[in-house]
């Protein structure tokens, strides 16, 4: 048997041992978590690596690419990723002659990291030019219109950092229940044994670059960071299939 065979008949196994145990047949519950056992043993196998095979079947790791804004790496962007990424239960790589990122990870994951990650970075050019012509506008009529240079660069760098922390704050508030943090421990297992066993990467260097610092672009922007949708209401565990509402929540 082949080692996908091997986790199936255990998966099923174990299933079926839940089930005499929920239906209160303890001595036949009994007898299919011994089988469940004795293959793991013959095997040399736990069932972490059986309830991530039956997970790589139903829901496989994979990549999903960004777009492509025709720019090389951008650190605002790249940091952006990063953030999206973990809240996503993703992996990121970097490309190193383009501005698209890569996320691995599972397809109900890493297709909503994806979406989201492209409707923010739009998001974030649009208000940030927004922002910027009016305050220049407001400079201009002031008289000292040189006030509005750095003001979009440090309204963007505000907006990510903004939106950093959000998914900071959410991502701790998970892991404080007992059973989303098991499953994101058993997740990360998951994407480093795909990240070992398939894509194969080597480490990129670090991208140029500083936050500026214009304060009253920084502060707007970071306002706006506070207020943007970036996900849905509904939160599932990793590469749970579940409802997953895009740009319907704070």
């Amino acid at each position: 048997m082949t080692l996908k065979d091997i986790t199936a008949k255990i998966a099923k196994l174990h299933a079926k041992a839940e089930s005499c145990e929920d239906l209160g047949n303890q001595e036949e519950a009994a007898a299919f978590a011994a089988k469940v056992q004795e293959l793991l043993t013959q095997y040399k196998l736990d069932l972490t690596e059986v309830a991530i095979a039956k997970l790589d079947t139903e829901d496989p790791m994979g990549r999903g690419y960004t777009k492509d804004w025709g720019e090389r790496r951008v650190l605002w962007q790249e940091t952006l990723g990063q953030a999206v990424a973990k809240a996503h239960f993703c992996r990121m790589l970097v490309i190193t002659s383009s501005s698209m990122l890569v996320y691995v990870g599972r397809g109900t994951d890493r297709e909503i990291a994806v979406w989201v990650f492209n409707y923010l970075v739009d998001e974030i050019r649009r208000l940030s030019q927004k922002a910027y012509d009016r305050y220049y506008w407001e400079m201009e009529k002031a008289g000292t219109p040189w006030e509005a240079k750095g003001y979009r660069n440090s309204y963007v760098d505000g907006f990510v950092i903004a939106v950093a922390e959000r998914y900071r704050k959410e991502r701790k508030e998970r892991e404080k229940d007992a059973k989303t943090g098991k499953a994101l421990i058993f997740h990360t297992t998951a994407i480093d044994r795909y990240m070992d066993e398939v894509v194969r990467t080597c480490r990129a260097d670090s991208i140029n670059g500083q936050w500026s610092n214009h304060g009253t672009g920084y502060s707007d922007g970071k306002a706006a960071g506070h207020n943007v949708h970036i996900h849905g209401s509904t939160i599932v565990s990793p590469g749970q299939k579940g409802p997953r509402q895009i740009g319907g929540g704070k």
